[in-house]
Order: structure tokens, then C-alpha cells, then sequence
């Protein structure tokens, strides 16, 4: 009798409430879709690509235990809604001689029913998805198509299961508790109450609404000013600033918008306004922190989808300008890198071209010494600026004789400088503006109590190494005169490949270098093995291979979380506006008696939804907005590639999705207001 009674209203919730079911559905769809990746290394066995995908497999597995976390909270929080919803159901039980133990099984029978559907249904779609991704995956690490085959986790699944089963078992339990606490006089007139924390002062709410829009505007500026920076106290105050801003802003909003229409009666009184404005206001204490949380999380879905997204997008390709550099950790005394790695096997791969060069420091020319005038904020924060032990960095020197034999390893013309000229090399958005400021006011570099002119008008951007972004902050080319006592900083040999023999150059390299891509030399100037120099080797295939892993490690986690994110906030917003539309059942019952007709209510359902949809998503793109603008600054500082495409076409795609979400919501809303 139990479960009949469950499963008709199973059925019933079913129809009143299909978005909770799909959003429930799509949850453990997408749980399951990235859980099975790590089984995907199956058809990317071409060089590390199935490693790569077993560690994100792994990534994601961590991630999913937050995931569940947010899900389980989405699940309590939209099952606390249909509860409230069916309070008049539950008192009639009561009332009927129906016992709150009988209750709390009817109810754990339909949240069992409910998570079976759910389970069946997500894990269908998931299985589904996840060969989507696998198409991705083969995409994303170059694997022809051909290789790709169907691929089922079980490993997947059964944590699908594990974890959802859990969170079902909590709800479960969470309705008992509910039921046992309930009285029989406050489910009968629960659907009469409104939330007893309101703003009952609109010159209150217009105080504080205002208060919120300068505390935003003050995060803005502490982060545009910081930079991504977790260091700087303005940036970590920004993050506290624009919480407390976004919960200020919707704890003041709708009684502001109250303040501001009853100043014009000739728009407040017109229609069903006033009734739509009261509508808006009435749950106030619920809203202001549910969509304040809601906007939070769009803005970090828009952020991460964006970001990583402008990551996978970089070209390193001009980052690798040789096939493989050796360089050494820091500078020894009396060490010759040629000499020490001919001391521990190392030759040059048949057929390869190699140049050794080092770059050096002159005694006194620092960055304060030459760019105090230019420097802008970003270099002041710098360790180049002042380090530790407060002193400011040496410029990096590199001969003009080494200089042309790397053009000519690239297959360059060489150049020349006159005596009182200098060539200034760097790739880094981190010195741009600084050089920029400097060649705009004709600067000149002075060494050795001689100055120097720039023999070009702008910066050289190019890699004088081969490594993973842009390492050449600053490197100014002098005639090799201007370097005789200079001291060597660090030491470098670029090697290109014979085109014939890249594999097997490339293997030889990897093997003498080891797992890590390092070598011990011994220095033969040293009196024990703390003297040693320690050697690294950076090859071009390597650094691709490398940001290819990381990238796609970051750009699923992302498009994860930012899909969990995304779903778990529309279900949110759609089901307070569902659950509203039972409870306010009577106030549109009383607008009919009074002649109103239904375009003009159906209307007013349309305003309502769209401003819970809409506020949030608003507020979170300019938000957004603010983050990636920020957040490109960091991107072109680690290489050449800007964001705002990336965050343009993220931005549509969640429009899109919000649009389904509130186009559903608004017709089951109006659907619910009409049948009941």
C-alpha cells in the first residue's frame, strides 16, 4: 500500500516537477561521463597521451568528492522545496489519522523510486557522453578517429552508484527529520506564510543596494590593481569585497526597485505591477542568499571555462625555437657546461647542430638602475625589482658573437652593432609596458659609465632558448667588448635535430637525462659533490607534449565543474520559481476573481522568472568580465594568447543553457498556476 501510494506520487511529482528529475538525470550523467575518462587511455596509446589521460582520470576522481559535495546540497536543497511544496498534502496525511512514521516511509519509498529513475536515466546519457568525450579526448591529443572505440567504465559506474546512493541515503534522512519535527497546524497553513526575514525599510534597501554597488566597485579596483597576484593583500580583498558586495547587492535589490516605483505611481499602480514587484519581495530572505550564491557560481563556471580554455589555445610553438637546450641551474665558478656534460657520455646526436653561449651580468646595472623612469606597477611588484635581500636584479647580457651563432643555428642572417649600440630582446608581457614606456621617451641604457641606444625602435620578442613560455624577460646583445668582465650567470647549448634523425635524437637526449630531465655534472673546480652543477634539458617535443597534458588536464576539470556549477544553479533558481508558483496558487485565484486576464497574469510570471534568471547572470558575466580581463593579463604573461574569444564564446553557450532552463521553468510555472 506504501509504495502504490509513493509511486503515484512519484508519478505525479513526475509531471509538476520534470525539471528536478532531468536536473538529477543530467548530474549523474555527467558525474559518470567524466569518471569513465581514466578508461579512455585505452585507444590513446601513442607516446604519453594514455598516461596523461589515466592522471586526469585520477584528478577527476579527487575532484568528484567535492562534486558529490555540491550535488548532495543541490539534491537536500531542491528536495526541501518539494517538501514545502506538498506541506498541505503531508498535513492532510496527518489530519486523515496517518502517522508521521508512515509518512517518513512514504517518502523514503518515493526518494528511493526517485534515485533509481534518476541513477538509470543518467547513467544511460553518460555512457552516451562519455564517447562524446572520447572523440574530444582523441581530438585534443591529435589520435586519428580511426583508433577511437566505444569505452565503458565500470569502475565509473559503480562509484555513480556509491556516491549518488549516499547522497540519496542523506535525503532520505533529511525527510525523516523534517516529518518528525512538523506540526499539523503548520502544514495546514504553510502555503499562507512568507519568509519572516525581509527588508520591511525600502529607504533601508536603497541604502544598502548603494552600499553594494561601492563595494563591488571597490573589489574591481583592489583586483584590476593587484592583478592575479595571491600574494597582494588587494587581491585577496577583493575576493572577500565582491562576496559581501553580491550578497548586499540582492539583499537590497528588490526593495530598492520598491523604493524606486513607488516614487512613479503612474508605473508602480499600472497593470499588475505592484502585485508582481510584492511577488519578487516576498522571499526575499531566501533569494538574496540563494541567487547570491547562484551569481557566485556562474561567475566561477564563466572564469574557469574561459581560462582554460584560453590555455589550450596557446601557440609555445615560438617558445621552442630549437629542437632541445641544455641549460645549467645556476652560475659556478671555473664550470664549463660543454666540458661537463662531455664528462658524463653526453654527444651530440648524429647529424644535430648545437651552439653554447651564456649570458652574463654586469657589476651595477640593475632594473632600478635603468628602468626607474619606465618600470610600471607590474615590474615594481616583481622579485626583478627587489629581491630578498633588497637589492634590485641584474640585466641579463648576452655577447653579440653568441647572439649571431643562434641566428644561425635558426638559419638567420647575423646582425651588427655599432659601438654605442645595443639590441633588446625580451618575450614577456610582464616587461612590455616597462619597454614600451622606455623606447617611447628615446632611453638608453648605461654600462659601464657609457650609454648605449637601442639599435631598433622596439622590442625583439623571440626565445633565445628552447623552454615551456616566455623565459627572455629582458636579454640586451653588446658587442662582445662591453662583456670582458662580466661574470656568467648561466650557461645554455641549443641543439637542432637532423630531420632525419628526430626520433632518435630526441630518445638518446630523454634517456641520458633521465625521468625528470636532469643531470648531476661534476665540477672539476669543486671539493665535494655540494660544488656540482646541475643540468636540465628542455626539447621542443617534450614542452608540447607537456602543455598538451596540462592543458586538457586543466580544460576537463573546468568544463567539470563548470558544468556541475551551471546545472546545480539553474535547478535552483527553477525550482524556488516551481515551488512559488504552488504556494502562490490562491494569490493568483484572487487576481482572476478580480478581472484579471490571463495574458496579463501570464505576463507577470514572465517578469518574475526573468528576473530570478536574469539578475544573477548579469551580475555574474560582469563579474566575469572584471575576472577575465584580469585573468588575461596573467595568460599573456605565460605566452601569447589572449581569452576574450574564448570568454565571448563561453559566455553564449551558458546563455543558451540558462535559456533552456528559464524558458522550461516560465512554462511550467504558468502550466502549474493554470492546472492547480
Amino acid at each position: 500500500m506504501n509504495f502504490k501510494l509513493a509511486l503515484k506520487n512519484v508519478r505525479k511529482s513526475l509531471k509538476d516537477y520534470a525539471i528536478y528529475f532531468l536536473t538529477l538525470s543530467f548530474a549523474v550523467c555527467i558525474f559518470y561521463a567524466f569518471n569513465s575518462i581514466g578508461a579512455q587511455s585505452k585507444i590513446l596509446n601513442s607516446g604519453n597521451n594514455g598516461e596523461t589521460v589515466k592522471a586526469i582520470g585520477e584528478v577527476i576522481g579527487y575532484i568528484s568528492v567535492f562534486v558529490s559535495v555540491v550535488l548532495g546540497c543541490l539534491i537536500i536543497y531542491a528536495n526541501n522545496f518539494l517538501i514545502k511544496r506538498r506541506k498541505r498534502e503531508l498535513g492532510l496525511y496527518m489530519s486523515l489519522g496517518m502517522g508521521k512514521r508512515k509518512i517518513s516511509t512514504i517518502l523514503v519509498l518515493e526518494e528511493l523510486i526517485i534515485g533509481v529513475f534518476s541513477l538509470i536515466c543518467g547513467l544511460i546519457g553518460g555512457i552516451v557522453l562519455s564517447q562524446l568525450l572520447g572523440v574530444l579526448t582523441t581530438k585534443l591529443f591529435g589520435v586519428s578517429i580511426k583508433n577511437f572505440k566505444l569505452v565503458f567504465s565500470a569502475n565509473a559506474m559503480v562509484k555513480s552508484i556509491v556516491y549518488f546512493g549516499i547522497i540519496f541515503v542523506l535525503v532520505m534522512l533529511f525527510n525523516v527529520i523534517v516529518v518528525s519535527r512538523y506540526k499539523l497546524i503548520d502544514l495546514l497553513t504553510a502555503h499562507k506564510k512568507n519568509e519572516k526575514i525581509k527588508v520591511k525599510s525600502p529607504v533601508l534597501a536603497g541604502i544598502i543596494f548603494i552600499i553594494s554597488l561601492i563595494v563591488i566597485g571597490v573589489a574591481y579596483y583592489f583586483v584590476i590593481k593587484a592583478g592575479f597576484n595571491p600574494h597582494d593583500s588587494r587581491f585577496i580583498m577583493s575576493i572577500v569585497l565582491g562576496i559581501v558586495g553580491t550578497l548586499l547587492f540582492f539583499y537590497g535589490l528588490t526593495g530598492f526597485i520598491v523604493l524606486l516605483l513607488q516614487r512613479t505611481k503612474n508605473v508602480y499602480y499600472k497593470r499588475l505591477n505592484i502585485f508582481t514587484i510584492r511577488q519578487m519581495n516576498s522571499k526575499i530572505n531566501t533569494n538574496f542568499i540563494s541567487m547570491s550564491v547562484i551569481c557566485l557560481m556562474i561567475f566561477i563556471t564563466v572564469s574557469l571555462i574561459t581560462v582554460s580554455v584560453g590555455f589550450k589555445n596557446q601557440n609555445i610553438s615560438q617558445y621552442t625555437p630549437f629542437s632541445a637546450t641544455i641549460a645549467t641551474s645556476d652560475s659556478v665558478k671555473g664550470f664549463n657546461l660543454e666540458q661537463g656534460l662531455k664528462s658524463v657520455g653526453f654527444k651530440l646526436p648524429e647529424g644535430s647542430q648545437m651552439n653554447y653561449f651564456s649570458t652574463k651580468t654586469i657589476k651595477g646595472v640593475t632594473y632600478q638602475s635603468e628602468f626607474s623612469k619606465y618600470a610600471d606597477s607590474t615590474l615594481k611588484s616583481s622579485y626583478l625589482w627587489k629581491s630578498y635581500n633588497g637589492s634590485s636584479a641584474s640585466i641579463d647580457f648576452i655577447s653579440l658573437t653568441d647572439y649571431n651563432n643562434n641566428l644561425k643555428l635558426l638559419g638567420k642572417d647575423p646582425i651588427t652593432l655599432n659601438n654605442n649600440q645595443v639590441l633588446i630582446t625580451s618575450n614577456s608581457s610582464f616587461m612590455s609596458k616597462t619597454l614600451s614606456n622606455f623606447f617611447k621617451d628615446n632611453g638608453k641604457l648605461k654600462i659601464n659609465n657609457k650609454e648605449y641606444s637601442p639599435k631598433e625602435d622596439k622590442t625583439i620578442e623571440e626565445n633565445l632558448v628552447t623552454n615551456q613560455g616566455p623565459t627572455n624577460f629582458l636579454t640586451v646583445v653588446v658587442n662582445d667588448n662591453v662583456l670582458a668582465n662580466a661574470e656568467i650567470d648561466y650557461q645554455y647549448i641549443n641543439i637542432n635535430y637532423n630531420k632525419n634523425n628526430i626520433k632518435e635524437s630526441e630518445k638518446y637526449l630523454t634517456n641520458l637525462f633521465g625521468k625528470f630531465g636532469d643531470i648531476d655534472i661534476k665540477n672539476p673546480h669543486g671539493k665535494n659533490d655540494k660544488d656540482n652543477v646541475l643540468a636540465f634539458l628542455s626539447t621542443k617535443i617534450g614542452v608540447l607534449d607537456q602543455q598538451s597534458s596540462i592543458t586538457t588536464m586543466i580544460l576537463y576539470i573546468a568544463l567539470y565543474i563548470g558544468a556541475i556549477f551551471l546545472v546545480s544553479s539553474a535547478a535552483v533558481l527553477a525550482l524556488q520559481q516551481l515551488s512559488e508558483a504552488s504556494d502562490s496558487y490562491d494569490r493568483y485565484k484572487a487576481l482572476r476573481k478580480i478581472g484579471a486576464s490571463d495574458k496579463q497574469i501570464n505576463k507577470s510570471i514572465f517578469t518574475q522568472t526573468l528576473a530570478y534568471f536574469g539578475l544573477p547572470l548579469v551580475l555574474a558575466l560582469v563579474h566575469a568580465g572584471v575576472g577575465i580581463y584580469v585573468s588575461n593579463g596573467l595568460i599573456e604573461m605565460l605566452g601569447k594568447s589572449s581569452i576574450l574569444t574564448a570568454s565571448l564564446w563561453t559566455m553564449v553557450c551558458i546563455v543558451i543553457i540558462y535559456l533552456g532552463y528559464f524558458i522550461v521553468t516560465y512554462l511550467g510555472y504558468k502550466n502549474i498556476v493554470k492546472e492547480r
